[in-house]
This record gives structure tokens, sequence and C-alpha cells, in this order.
């Protein structure tokens, strides 16, 4: 049913393209119209009329086009996730939820006839309440899957290329990402310490003091020395599924944009994850600042180390904070 369906879409919305005119040759027709009016006093020349079913052929041909872009879609899906469940239940949830909304901006947007032309105020209205309806659809998506898509919500957010129905409904991702719960996050810390939390922290947060896409961070005591420390926990298999959801994204974009060269745009993003993952990493980096910085301003500014095995308060005879 679905297949005959695809099919006869494409088909049709391809006969009625080719018996009308595009919006373009309308604009062109009433162009030549009103230059051959001007050019000519003593004749009048009547205006040519766009045919009338102009509009209705246009959106079946994007129906079609958006349709074909989510067959390719969701092959690229299948074909990239074989080999991991959770990596095709992602990737056809996040493109079958994108080939929805393509459909309904594809027949319920409004149109105007040339290109620089601009919407009138009904279709204004429409158009914004149509935005409305898909910020919410997409900010509960993102909610569920969580990953990458949750970074590049907010990354987009404030950037100033959204509509600014979707910037009003995706502030929520900058500082209200919901936390994970706070057994998943004790989990995580046992495993990483190889103890059990107590043994370390003689307080651990359950609230968390802030929460983003990769990760949650809480504060701390430590049991040897009552010093309050920040403890940052990454979520897990969170680099898995990013990777995952940055091949969809990138997928989705080449088939979308083809023309755009966007190697070296996501050879850049891929870069920055290597960093973004990596504790250890961003620890070095935060020494480093500490010891370059604070020298040179004493007590007017303070950067916080991170407990190494540089720090005074790392147990010397062992390589673990556990007892």
């Amino acid at each position: 049913m679905l297949r005959s369906y695809l099919v006869r879409r494409p088909l049709a919305a391809s006969r009625v393209y080719r018996r009308f005119s595009s919006r373009q040759q309308q604009c062109r027709f009433s162009s030549e119209a009103s230059s051959s009016t001007s050019t000519s006093s003593s004749k009048a020349v009547p205006p040519v009329k766009p045919p009338l079913s102009s509009g209705k052929a246009g959106k079946l041909w994007k129906v079609a086009k958006f349709l074909g872009f989510g067959l390719a879609s969701l092959t690229l899906a299948t074909a990239g996730y074989m080999y991991v469940d959770e990596g095709r239940w992602r990737g056809a949830r996040f493109l079958g939820e994108m080939v929805n909304l393509s459909i309904d901006y594809g027949i319920n947007a409004p149109q105007t006839s040339c290109d620089n032309e601009e919407l009138n105020e009904e279709d204004q209205r429409k158009l914004s309440e149509l935005h409305k309806k898909w910020a919410k659809k997409t900010i509960v998506l993102i909610f569920d899957l969580k990953g990458y898509f949750l970074k590049l919500a907010q990354t987009l957010c404030g950037a100033g290329y959204l509509p600014r129905e979707y910037e009003e409904e995706f502030e929520v991702l900058l500082d209200q990402v919901p936390a994970r719960p706070f057994s998943e996050i004790q989990s995580i810390v046992n495993t990483e310490l190889g103890c059990e939390l107590d043994q370390v922290f003689s307080e651990f947060s359950q609230t968390p003091i802030g929460a983003a896409a990769i990760g949650q961070v809480h504060l701390a005591t430590l049991r040897t020395t009552g010093k309050q420390v920040v403890v940052k926990v990454q979520y897990p298999d969170v680099e898995k599924y990013f990777r995952m959801d940055f091949m969809i994204f990138k997928g989705v974009c080449k088939i979308l944009v083809p023309e755009f060269d966007s190697n070296k745009f996501f050879q850049i993003m891929e870069e920055g994850f290597q960093d973004e993952f990596n504790y250890i990493k961003e620890a070095t980096y935060l020494r480093n600042a500490a010891e370059s910085v604070t020298p040179h301003f004493k007590n007017k500014i303070y950067i916080p180390l991170p407990l190494d095995e540089k720090h005074p308060d790392t147990p010397a005879e062992r390589d673990t904070l556990c007892k």
C-alpha cells in the first residue's frame, strides 16, 4: 500500500508539472505583458493570465521531491546503521519526522507568485502557525533523542538561522536541559572510580547544578580533606550516539543542499568532537590555563585546578581516590 502510494504520487506530480508552467514562468509572462503594454500606446495588449492550476502543480511537485528525499534518506539511514539497532531506530525516527515536516511545508506553506514577492498578512499568519506547530513537534523529538540533535539545536538557537517561532521554542535548550536520574549518575561514578561513591565523597548532591547534551555537573565534598569539588559526569555511550546522529545529519544535508560543499564544514565539527568528549584533555587545558594566567593576576581571578595526579589532594601512594 505504502509502496504503491509513493510510486504513484511522484508520477502524478510530474504529469501535472509538465502540463503547467512554473512560478518563474508566471512572473516572466506577467513581465512580458507589462513591457508590451508600456511600449505600445496605439494597441492595447491583454495581460497574459497564468495557468489556474499552476499553484497546485507546484505544490504537488514539491511533495514528489520531498517524498523522493524521504526515500533516499531512509535508505541512507538503514544502510549506514545496519550493525546497531539503536542507530537504526534513531535514524528512522529523525528522518521520518523530517519527511513529515517537509511534506507539510511543501503542501501548506503559503507561496508567492514570484521569488522576490513578500507574503501578505494572512499568508504570514498561516506560515507562523505552521512554524509554531513544527517547532513544538521538533522540540519533543529533540528531548526524546537527545545526543547530537540536542547539541545542534542548542548551537542554532540564537544564531539567527531559525524562524522566530523556532527560536522561542528552543530557548529552553540553553539552560533547561532535563537531567538524567541520579541512580544513573551514581552508577557511572562508581564504575569510573572503581569503588562506591561514598568512599570518596562525604557529600554528593543528587540534584545537578547544570545539565547539557553530553553530561551534567554535581557538587560534592571530598571525604579526605573536606574540600568542595565539582564532578562533571559524561553520559554513557553519548559519543557513540553523537557520531551516529552526526552521520545522519551529514547525509541529510548532502541530500537537501547537494550544491553546498560541506566537507570542510563537517571536518571542523568532527575535530571539535575529539576535544569535547575527552575530559582528560579538558582537565589538561584547565591546568594549563591556571598555571599560565593565575601568577599574573594574583588574587584577582581564580581558576580551579583539576583533581589530577599533580593536585595536592590526590593521594601520592596510589593512583585512585578510593581507599
